[in-house]
């Protein structure tokens, strides 16, 4: 009987372990993860002012212009009417996956999060890519998308 006992206390042991990781994992992960797409500017130009609705804005640029494979980016995003526990940004290759980790921004201040990035060099003459800014808070998660083409020549 204690066998018995032993057995069924270690299944539920390992039903709340799991339980949890997969809870934690649900929430922290973004079950409510809003995703913005933006088209209507150009990333790779200029900075893009994105609304994440309730007064909330973020204004995100990568420098340098025409974001080259060749050279570190620096990615800067700034936010009015929210702050950020974390940011990040992932670039997404379209034609190739290369498979890039996300790199984590520093922030300088409540609203203001900086960093350096790097495209990963591709043969193709002309990629297209996505560059997802992710931004958390304790209440929500974005996944902010920018397209944009680079270009080797």
């Amino acid at each position: 009987m204690s066998n018995k006992s032993a057995i069924t206390a270690i299944v539920l042991l390992v039903l709340v372990i799991v339980s949890g990781y997969l809870f934690d994992n649900w929430t922290e992960e973004g079950y409510d993860i809003q995703n913005i797409k933006v088209t209507n500017c150009k990333i790779s130009e200029s900075s893009c002012s994105v609304d994440l609705g309730d007064s909330k804005n973020v204004k995100v640029s990568i420098t340098p212009k025409g974001i080259p494979e060749t050279l570190p980016l620096i990615v800067n995003v700034d936010s009015t009417g929210v702050s950020f526990d974390n940011v990040s940004v992932i670039f997404e290759g379209v034609e190739i996956d290369h498979n890039l980790p996300a790199f984590p921004l520093s922030r300088k201040d409540n609203y203001s999060f900086t960093g350096r990035a790097l495209l990963s060099i591709c043969l193709l003459s002309e990629m297209n890519w996505i560059a997802h800014v992710v931004l958390k808070n304790q209440n929500n998660s974005w996944k902010v998308s920018f397209p944009f083409k680079s270009d080797r020549n």
